[in-house]
């Protein structure tokens, strides 16, 4: 039996995420909100939610929010870069021109 957090539970981790720092969650966080869930009356007849599931939930969603940041900067450094290729490229060229144009 695959688990599944509630639409709720979702939606309420997803609000703390945007609040969250970047760094290790701290166990009682996870112990805490884990517990919350469990007892929750919209949980009744459902599997209860370990602190493992909670720190997984939201180690998931810091993976899915850094590519983008990531490919965003990867995106800026290759634009940066061949800007400075093609600079570097016409600098050579002009003054390649420049030295040919003087002995001729």
């Amino acid at each position: 039996m695959d688990f599944e957090f509630t639409l709720s539970e979702m939606l309420e981790m997803e609000n703390m995420f945007k609040d969250l720092e970047e760094g290790p969650l701290a166990p009682q966080f996870c112990e805490k909100l884990a517990s919350s869930f469990s007892l929750a009356p919209s949980r009744a007849g459902k599997q209860a939610i370990t602190p493992r599931q909670v720190k997984s939930w939201f180690q998931d969603r810091l993976k899915k929010s850094q590519p983008r940041v990531a490919s965003s900067n990867m995106a800026l450094k290759l634009f940066a870069d061949l800007s400075d290729a093609s600079a570097s490229f016409g600098a050579t060229e002009s003054s390649q021109k420049l030295k040919g144009s003087a002995f001729n």
